[in-house]
């Protein structure tokens, strides 16, 4: 990792999701079902301390997890990214 996670001296909530959290919320948003505005705002607002997910932007694998508006807001408010393995790690700008 470019930056140690510790740099950021911030302190945060941890929320951690299960993996298929995400595909159903992007079905729930496609659907109409779940405000994914409200939660790309969230994202935007910078109320993760950073994001995880499994595989990177522009893979089948997180296009099915995230729609376009949540995956553009995590890139614009988290820039910063590491692999680690098959997870790629979002974080603030420092």
């Amino acid at each position: 990792m470019a930056h140690s996670l510790l740099q950021h001296r911030k302190s945060f909530e941890w929320l951690a999701f299960p993996a298929d959290f995400a595909a159903i919320a992007a079905e729930l948003g496609a659907a109409g079902r779940y405000d994914q505005a409200a939660f790309a705002r969230m994202i935007r607002n910078k109320r993760f301390g950073l994001f995880i997910t499994e595989g990177d932007r522009g893979g089948a694998m997180f296009k099915q997890r995230y729609n376009p508006p949540v995956a553009e807001a995590m890139a614009s408010a988290y820039p910063n990214t590491s692999m680690l393995g098959r997870f790629t790690i979002y974080a603030p700008r420092r």
